[in-house]
């Protein structure tokens, strides 16, 4: 179970690095306005600048996205097992890895 845990973070964490992002770049999807505010809620969440929470957010929303696909498939029995976002949704690969966020150091 542990290795399966291990995977799915890493997955998430792929996703995110693969989708870099840019403060000036990022057009949050205003239908996901409200899960983020569940999301920086339940996993206490906040940011020093209001760029800092767009290149997050938009970081979120890579990994949102893919849980989401990968769990429609999950219903379809294309996959085995079904996804959640966690509190590295936020993060780049290095800095989950690092327990860190590189932009607020």
């Amino acid at each position: 179970m542990k290795l399966v845990v291990c995977l799915v973070v890493a997955m998430v964490l792929t996703a995110a690095a693969a989708f870099p992002c840019q403060a000036d770049d990022l057009k949050n999807n205003p239908d996901l306005n409200e899960r983020w505010e569940l999301y920086k809620k339940k996993f206490d969440k906040s940011y020093s600048t209001p760029e800092i929470e767009a290149r997050r957010r938009g970081l979120w929303e890579a990994a949102v996205k893919m849980i989401d696909q990968h769990n429609e498939e999950y219903k379809e029995g294309k996959q085995k097992y079904s996804m959640i976002e966690n509190k590295l949704a936020d993060m780049t690969d290095e800095e989950a890895r690092n327990n860190m966020y590189i932009d607020d150091v």
